[in-house]
């Protein structure tokens, strides 16, 4: 009952949000932060007290999903709790921004952290390390070494069962259920434009649609779409 009362309250302020679009004030992202903590799962102290095992042998490295929505120039048009602002402005390193800059802000500085994003310059697969196994934001464990991406059923239930993100919200991707380069990118994740497609996952699904749904939608999405930010180091 405790846990389904915090979900309850984090997808309240969750909703507090996105119903508001721009930025949050401090009271929302520190309450947003604290429920974040306390659903965190086995003492991980997800947050900003959270303690990272990527770089040792056998650790794991966290995936989350942005609450910044983007469209797909990476440009952030409607929930933007941490006021960022992309540097470049742009583009795939624009994205890797966006995830260093909301992962520092809520799970603390010290971290390295990658969108997980294909395009014609990087494969997503490039960015997993083989020897560490993945978890969510909760803490659980979505993926063992080596299987992120596979076409393995059971594994991909195994990553999805556990869930990316609390609720539906698409995540450009760009990416194929391996890893690969789908080919609907955005041109490079440089375009808004309403004529170009970006591929996308659905953060709720439990199978091969988290990282690519069953269709594409245009680079102009009014309301944007999250990333998926992968823990390097």
């Amino acid at each position: 009952m405790q846990k389904v009362l915090l979900f309850l309250c984090f997808f309240s302020t969750v909703s507090a949000i996105a119903a508001n679009p721009g930025t949050a004030t401090q009271q929302q992202i520190d309450a947003l932060n604290a429920r974040i903590d306390a659903l965190s799962v086995g003492g991980t102290g997800l947050g900003t007290n959270y303690s990272s095992t990527c770089t040792e042998s056998g650790g794991s490295c966290m995936i989350f999903q942005t609450m910044s929505q983007m469209d797909g120039s990476m440009n952030i048009v409607s929930i933007n709790p941490f006021n960022i602002t992309p540097s470049p402005s742009t583009g795939l390193s624009a994205a890797n921004d966006i995830c260093q800059k909301e992962g520092n802000a809520r799970y603390g500085s010290g971290k390295t952290w990658k969108a997980l994003l294909s395009d014609n310059t990087q494969n997503a697969n490039t960015l997993v390390n083989a020897s560490r196994s993945y978890i969510n934001f909760l803490g659980s464990q979505i993926a063992v070494p080596g299987q992120l991406f596979t076409a393995s059923s059971e594994a991909f239930q195994g990553v999805l069962a556990s869930g990316l993100s609390i609720g539906r919200v698409y995540s450009w991707t760009g990416t194929t259920e391996t890893g690969a380069n789908q080919g609907n990118h955005c041109n490079d994740w440089t375009s808004a434009l309403s004529t170009d497609l970006g591929s996308r996952g659905d953060s709720n699904s439990r199978d091969s649609t988290w990282i690519l749904d069953t269709g594409s939608q245009r680079c102009d999405r009014p309301i944007g779409a999250a990333l998926y930010c992968i823990e390097i180091g």
